[in-house]
Order: C-alpha cells, then sequence, then structure tokens
C-alpha cells in the first residue's frame, strides 16, 4: 500500500510583518501590565528624598496603597502602553536592518558576535524613542512627592506631561538623560540578542 502525503498551502490570514507588530505589541503590554506596579515602587525608592520617606519596598507599596489607592501602582503606565508596540516594531526591524547590513559585505553565515552586535545597534536606535517614553513615566509616577511644593499643578496625564515638558525645556527636555540611555540600551540589546541568537543555535544543534 501506498501512502500519499499531501500538503496543504495555508495562506497568511496578515503579512508576518503585521503579525509581529501585533504579538510584539500583545507581549509587551502584558509585560508593562504585570511589571509596572513593581517599576512605580522601585521608581519611588530610588528617587526619594533625604531623609527617606520610607523604610523599604514593603513600606512603600502600603503607603502608595494606603495613599493613591491601586491606580498609585499605575502611575504613568499610558506612556509605556502606547510605546511599547511601536518599539518592539522598531527594534527588531533595526535589527534585521544591521544584520543585511552586516551580511551585505560577506557570503559567510553572519558569527554570534556579528548577530550581537546588530542587537547592540539596534538598542541604540531604541534609545531615542524609549528615552521620552520613560522620562514622561518617571515623572508621572514621582509627581506625588511634589504635591506640597507651591505652584507645582500635578499633570493629569501622560499628553499633559509631554505637552508641559516641551513647553518648558523644549524638544531637549523630553531627551533629558538621552546619553546614559544609549549607553544602557547598547549593551542591553547586545546581551539581549547575542543570548537570542545563541540559544536558538543551540537548541536547532540538539533537534
Amino acid at each position: 500500500m501506498v501512502t500519499v502525503g499531501v500538503t496543504e498551502d495555508r495562506q497568511e490570514l496578515v503579512p508576518r510583518a503585521v503579525g509581529d507588530f501585533i504579538a510584539g505589541t500583545m507581549g509587551g503590554w502584558a509585560q508593562v501590565v504585570v511589571g509596572h506596579p513593581f517599576d512605580t515602587i522601585k521608581v519611588r525608592m530610588q528617587t526619594q528624598p533625604n531623609p527617606p520617606i520610607y523604610s523599604g519596598g514593603m513600606d512603600c507599596l502600603r503607603a502608595t496603597l494606603k495613599g493613591e489607592g491601586a491606580a498609585g501602582l499605575y502611575k504613568g503606565v499610558t506612556s509605556p502602553l502606547a510605546g511599547i508596540g511601536f518599539c518592539n516594531a522598531v527594534v527588531f526591524a533595526a535589527n534585521g536592518f544591521f544584520l543585511r547590513l552586516l551580511q551585505s559585505n560577506s557570503s559567510q553565515p553572519l558569527t554570534l558576535g556579528q548577530k550581537a552586535m546588530a542587537g547592540g545597534l539596534a538598542g541604540g536606535v531604541m534609545s531615542f524613542l524609549n528615552c521620552p517614553v520613560e522620562l514622561l513615566k518617571v515623572k508621572l509616577q514621582t509627581q506625588h512627592a511634589l504635591a506640597g511644593v507651591a505652584g507645582f499643578k500635578p499633570y493629569t496625564g501622560v499628553f499633559n506631561c509631554g505637552v508641559r515638558t516641551f513647553q518648558e525645556r523644549g524638544i531637549t527636555g523630553l531627551y533629558r538623560g538621552l546619553g546614559i540611555t544609549i549607553l544602557r540600551d547598547i549593551p542591553s540589546f547586545y546581551a539581549y540578542f547575542g543570548l537570542y541568537e545563541g540559544m536558538k543555535s543551540v537548541f536547532v544543534y540538539r533537534r
């Protein structure tokens, strides 16, 4: 008896790039929703004055819940939620661009180091999106500490925070800390994509 294998062509419902963008956005949103409360506590601990307001992370959590409710843990969440999909799309698009750029000069497969380098360069591009997103997030997370300062008008949301920052300091105000953000993101994404490509190679080899 002869068995005939039948292959069925599957038509993509959406283009691959669109699917990757949607998947990246949904994954990014899940990451923000789960991680943002921890990030709020971290930022408040890092930016508290001296003498400190909080004795530790749990004390900061209790004070935030008591004074602002659960919503206090999600101050500034709109900025990363709005930007995470676009940021993910940009970093993977930039990584693909640098991979093709490095490959164009050689007929040999890229080494793991070259793939990691492409990731690091993509991280440098990512910094120009990360910097304003994180700046607005931190401003909204920490404005509670300025509530008693004379003349301070609280931000009503991420858009209001962005507009006021731009009005007060111009475009450079949105990019304060860009240099250190670049110094952070290049090695971070070098390690991220290096490990990602390395683990892919290991698993493919073991199949």
